[in-house]
C-alpha cells in the first residue's frame, strides 16, 4: 500500500487507532506511536511489533541479512 501523501498516512494512522488502539504519544520531546494496552487486539499487536523489533535488531547486529529481513516481511505481504 503505497502512501503518497501525509494525508494518506494520517488516514492509515486513524484506521490503526480505531482498530488497534495505536496512539500518538510524546517521549522526551519526540513523537512516537504506541498503543492502548486495553484495546482488544493489543496483545497480538504487541507480539507482532516485538517480533519486528527483534528482526531489525538482528539485522543491525549482523545476525540477519537485509535480504532475510525482506523475506520475513514478505511473509506478511510487505
Amino acid at each position: 500500500m503505497p502512501l503518497e501523501s501525509s494525508r494518506q498516512t494520517l488516514e492509515l494512522l486513524f484506521r490503526l487507532n480505531e482498530e488497534l488502539g495505536l496512539t500518538p504519544m510524546e517521549f522526551d520531546g519526540t513523537m512516537v506511536l504506541g498503543f492502548d494496552a486495553s484495546a482488544k487486539k493489543s496483545p497480538k499487536l504487541d507480539i507482532a511489533i516485538r517480533a519486528w523489533k527483534e528482526m531489525l535488531d538482528s539485522v543491525k547486529a549482523g545476525e540477519v541479512t537485509p535480504e532475510e529481513l525482506d523475506a520475513w516481511k514478505a511473509e506478511f505481504g510487505a
